[in-house]
């Protein structure tokens, strides 16, 4: 059920009956999301607005807002839940399992009814701290510090050819197989692959990671994908994937010269632990999650044709910033 907030009802007196029926003042609205890892501080939608018009409406809802954010896929896929877990737990099972939470639901509609307390703060976002097996309510995704971590010296280049793009396992959503282990180290011509050193302490990586990739191509456009994934005694486990195009930062870009390039990841909340590592992998191309640049400037439903390219990377003047929170 789609509901209608009305925006001149913010105030503490009750909807009158000149309000239309299919609208709800928004102080009698208590919005609960359930969302998988993949959606991490997705209510951030809700907390920040732009419009003046909207911000009080939005300051009513947060008050009575709960947002519970569990570890499993979308959809709650069992053969695809996160590294580490039982796949015979589904949510529920899981919920118990860390004994917290039981009968939720229940419990948040009663809360409505006055009936109980809310299962969870209201106003704040509850959320699972991946690899870090516990549960933590905190009132944003903002993050207490930054780290910045250089991708490498030198640089690399690698041939880039629309007709025969990359591929990577998972799709980093449950549309494409979910989070993943990942295919060997250098696993294409393709695909440069880079570790960061190994974290000499745990580490909790909260909200939103950035990078920035000193870049340059023979083309007068072209793309660049990263992949962030964290290193576990398993394998290498796929987090979060970001894609950008020349063109959004310079749209006269000339070939062959160096331009900076800035990424943007979905935010998370996840433990790297002590030893462990990130690994970056970087691409031009992520098919089919993807639609493969054509190496040519312009809107992609006029281009007629792809050319490939030679993209460069240089890695000492590219990094990584974590985002990181109190443990």
């Amino acid at each position: 059920m789609r509901l209608r907030i009305s925006r001149s009802r913010c105030s503490a007196q009750p909807a009158t009956a000149e309000d239309r029926p299919s609208y709800v003042a928004a102080e009698k609205v208590c919005l609960f999301d359930e969302l998988p890892k993949f959606d991490y501080f997705n209510q951030i939608s809700v907390r920040r607005t732009t419009s003046a018009e909207a911000a009080e409406t939005v300051a009513c809802i947060r008050e009575k807002y709960g947002e519970f954010l569990n570890p499993l896929q979308n959809g709650i896929c069992i053969d695809i839940v996160p590294a580490g877990m039982n796949k015979a737990q589904g949510l529920y099972r899981l919920m118990e399992h860390y004994g917290a939470f039981e009968g939720y639901v229940i419990r948040w509609i009663d809360s409505i009814r006055g009936k109980c307390e809310p299962p969870f703060e209201r106003g704040k976002i509850t959320y699972y701290k991946l690899f870090g097996d516990r549960w933590c309510c905190d009132d944003d995704c903002a993050a207490d510090a930054f780290r910045s971590i250089t991708l490498g010296t030198g640089s690399v280049t690698y041939t880039y050819n629309p007709y025969a793009p990359a591929v990577f396992a998972g799709g980093l959503s449950a549309n494409f197989g979910g989070n993943a282990w990942q295919n060997p180290l250098n696993s294409r011509y393709d695909i440069i692959s880079v570790y960061t050193p190994e974290f000499d302490a745990d580490t909790f990586v909260k909200g939103k990671i950035k990078a920035k990739l000193k870049v340059r191509s023979d083309c007068e456009d072209t793309c660049f994908y990263l992949r962030i994934s964290l290193c576990k005694p398993e394998g290498d486990y796929g987090l979060r994937d970001d894609i950008n195009q020349i063109s959004n930062f310079d749209a006269a870009y000339q070939s062959g010269t160096d331009i900076e390039m800035t990424f943007s990841f979905d935010e998370h909340a996840f433990v790297i632990k002590k030893g462990e590592k990130l690994r970056i992998d970087i691409s031009s191309s992520a098919f089919p999650h993807y639609v493969p640049h054509t190496n040519r400037r312009g809107l992609f439903s006029e281009q007629t044709s792809a050319k490939i390219a030679r993209n460069t990377v240089i890695l000492e003047e590219s990094d990584i910033e974590l985002p990181i929170g109190k443990q």
